[in-house]
């Protein structure tokens, strides 16, 4: 399968054997694409992998920023950027006779860990992605490819503070306004432009050369600041989830976020988190597992979602492989 994941940081495709190892990888940063020409740009290095496949390929996956409208073939989603994508502009630029399928890239990577790591994954989890945007997947294999509506699992936009900063949404105080990347990153270039930090200044030439890992480098160094919004995300995050758990019936929490890799900010968050669970006394049973982060994590899923639909969900999955063969 090749799989493809778009996001605000890059265009990154994998091609995977059916048990998802990853044969070969492309990441192009967003920066170097023409969003314009995104459809342009994405055949175009699908069929760099495909020209370099060992065997055939049988399914494409597309995991996308948002959710896609399949009746007007679009990316529902705020940022103007993928207006521009079109699955059906795709196909014809491929001309490969391959199935494309599209889904929300945060579900692709549940689809990945419950496909390629079965051992270690239960039937019920939740996956929660930090990064420019805040997104969980409840999964549950009993209803996999159930239609969900095109705001289930944006927890990005609940509401942690009613007097909060008021978001594109319309909403003031979503939780995407404390821990997700970007808004991270514009708070701290304020207090960056006003010389505030030593810390930072002497981590960043510019302010457009702060980065998440700059920020998490600052947090080490003890700037007081960028540990006050680092941390107060991390409490927000973990009072969301805290509620997710009390409405939801999940066997484990798998968290993705580069933040978490510091131990340091690991250490924090999971005190949080305990301390958010006192009140249940088997609070064990429901661990939180933070993941290696990988940035081909959702393209790897995408190549997940190509093999559930073209094969698992198949009607006669033997008969599927004698039309192949």
């Amino acid at each position: 399968m090749i799989g493809i994941e778009i996001n605000m940081e890059q265009l990154c495709l994998v091609r995977t054997s059916l048990n998802g190892q990853i044969e070969e990888t492309i990441r192009v940063p967003l920066r170097q694409i023409d969003r314009s020409n995104i459809n342009e740009e994405i055949a175009k290095r699908i069929k760099d992998l495909a020209k370099n496949a060992h065997s055939r390929l049988l399914g494409i996956g597309i995991g996308v920023p948002g959710h896609h409208d399949q009746q007007n073939d679009r990316i529902i989603t705020n940022n103007p950027a993928w207006n521009a994508f079109r699955k059906a502009e795709i196909e014809r630029l491929l001309d490969l006779n391959v199935p494309i399928y599209i889904e929300n890239n945060i579900e692709c990577m549940a689809y990945g860990r419950y496909l390629f790591q079965p051992q270690a994954t239960p039937d019920e989890f939740i996956l929660l992605h930090v990064g420019p945007g805040v997104y969980c997947s409840f999964f549950d294999a009993a209803m996999i490819g159930r239609k969900k509506s095109d705001y289930f699992g944006e927890i990005g936009h609940s509401v942690i503070d009613i007097n909060g900063t008021l978001y594109e949404c319309g909403k003031r105080g979503c939780l995407q306004t404390y821990i997700a990347h970007n808004w991270l990153l514009q708070r701290a270039s304020i207090y960056y432009a006003h010389g505030s930090s030593s810390v930072l200044l002497s981590l960043a030439k510019t302010k457009e050369d702060l980065s998440i890992q700059t920020l998490i480098e600052a947090y080490r160094l003890h700037d007081p600041y960028v540990r006050t919004i680092l941390e107060d995300g991390l409490d927000r995050l973990a009072i969301t989830i805290s509620n997710l758990l009390i409405v939801n019936d999940a066997s484990r929490i798998f968290m993705n976020s580069e933040v978490l890799q510091e131990p340091l900010l690991q250490h924090y968050f999971l005190e949080k988190m305990h301390e958010q669970f006192r009140f249940i006394l088997n609070f064990e049973s429901v661990p939180v597992e933070i993941l290696n982060f990988r940035s081909d994590r959702g393209a790897q899923g995408a190549c997940a979602l190509a093999l559930y639909e073209r094969l698992i969900n198949h009607s006669d999955p033997d008969a599927f492989f004698c039309e192949q063969a």
